[in-house]
């Protein structure tokens, strides 16, 4: 069965020598079969962990999720894109602000 998430979890978890469950305590919970299933990619962990993870590591969840983050980012884009297509504020200053944000993103 392949993976449906790319991540970096385990060679981090591996980098500091923690055993999955050490990773357990650490997440708050009692079993490893969450840490094994995040790991092997069989479940994209929910926000929390996610930050729990990035403080533990020390590095941004788009560093430990590469794949996901980048299929984000794409989307972001895209709806950038559209948005950028539509009406824009009347305020002067407020509309120069929405359309440098715009372009912030697409730029990324």
């Amino acid at each position: 069965m392949s993976s449906s998430f790319s991540n970096q979890v385990k060679a981090y978890r591996r980098r500091l020598g923690f055993a999955q469950s050490d990773m357990a305590v650490l997440l708050g919970d009692r079993s490893t079969s969450r840490v094994s299933r995040y790991e092997r990619g069989r479940r994209l962990p929910p926000l929390l962990i996610g930050l729990t993870y990035q403080a533990i590591f020390g590095v941004a969840g788009a560093e430990l999720f590469p794949k996901e983050y980048a299929a984000v980012l794409r989307s972001v884009r895209d709806r950038a894109k559209t948005l950028a297509s539509k009406s824009h504020p009347k305020n002067a200053a407020r509309a120069a602000q929405r359309k440098r944000a715009i372009n912030n993103l697409l730029a990324r």
